[in-house]
């Protein structure tokens, strides 16, 4: 990620499959969960045009209304706010 120009569409599809692999990979970490949720925000705030910024939106919905951690918390209202911005933003 280092050498791509941030917000172009090599950098947003890097960013975003950089963050699935910290969410899907087994077994889950709290550290590997919170750094793909921070990559999915910085995606969305970055490239909003992106087709992966919707993407990302929709996965941090699905990440607060799971636990995926021992210790995590299930935030069903921040899940609704995530899943709002998507259909807003990209109704269809």
């Amino acid at each position: 990620l280092g050498l791509m120009e941030e917000g172009t569409p090599e950098w947003a599809r890097a960013l975003y499959l950089h963050s699935m692999a910290g969410w899907q990979s087994l077994p889950p970490s709290r550290g590997r969960i919170e750094d793909a949720r921070e990559a999915f925000h910085y995606l969305a705030e970055k490239a909003p045009a992106s087709t992966y910024a919707p993407m990302a939106l929709r996965n941090l919905g699905r990440m607060a209304e799971l636990r995926t951690y021992p210790g995590d918390v299930m935030d069903t209202e921040k899940a609704r706010d995530y899943y709002q911005r998507v259909l807003e933003g990209w109704p269809g």
